[in-house]
């Protein structure tokens, strides 16, 4: 077993998980054949440059493995990064703070934070029944709590709603992150089925029957 050999079926595990990745994203749709061919490419790669046998064999197995389940990370990330490039309440960075945005922008802020103050304490904080549809911000919060937030944001100086924007945008960037990576961790494990199973044992049976079969 060589370096060499090594070299050789991380290339090839790369080249295959990148077509595997690129074709699941653009396709939207895993193709399992592409799974088992990244098995094939890895064990023709290590049996080409080197000694087959046993040690070239679990070489194999193992890059074929870090291939396989590397695809399947990176097909879960261009989903996520897509899902939040088109979502719009999402990405900011704290040097934002000066862009554009509205005096509503930072009474929505407020209000929802009253709010979860409120029950945090334990109070009982009475949601309206509003549609999904409806384009008023006032309209999703108790009018108490919309006054409160009002209030509060005409008694402030530009610094301080400067301030606030900047807290309003750290508090965005760490729900994105949290939302990202619950989405990475649930989509990974999502993306795993029985097809998965069969495709990925192929993978690997092809990778070690032809690195670790001897040569004639």
């Amino acid at each position: 077993m060589s370096t060499i050999q090594i070299i050789a079926g991380v290339i090839a595990g790369i080249v295959g998980a990148a077509i595997w990745a690129a074709v699941a994203y653009f396709a939207n749709v895993e193709i399992g054949y592409i799974a088992w061919g990244i098995g094939i490419l890895v064990g023709l790669a290590v049996a080409a440059t080197g000694q087959r046998g046993p040690l070239a064999g679990v070489a194999a197995v193992l890059i074929t493995i870090i291939s396989l389940l590397g695809g399947k990370y990176v097909v879960v990330e261009l989903f996520v990064q897509s899902m939040l490039a088109e979502t719009g309440e999402f990405g900011f960075e704290l040097g934002d703070a000066d862009a554009e945005y509205t005096e509503e922008d930072l009474q929505v802020y407020l209000a929802g934070r009253i709010a979860f103050q409120r029950e945090e304490a334990g109070e009982t904080v009475e949601w309206p029944d509003v549609d999904d549809e409806e384009e008023s911000s006032a309209a999703y919060y108790p009018p108490d709590i919309w006054q409160e937030a009002g209030e509060q944001l005409n008694g402030m100086s530009i610094d301080e709603k400067v301030a606030l924007r900047k807290d309003q945008l750290a508090e965005m960037e760490e729900f994105t992150e949290l939302f990202a990576e619950s989405m990475r961790t649930g989509g990974f494990l999502a993306s795993f089925g029985l097809m998965d199973i069969l495709f990925f044992g192929l993978a690997i049976a092809s990778a070690w029957g032809i690195a670790s079969r001897e040569q004639e």
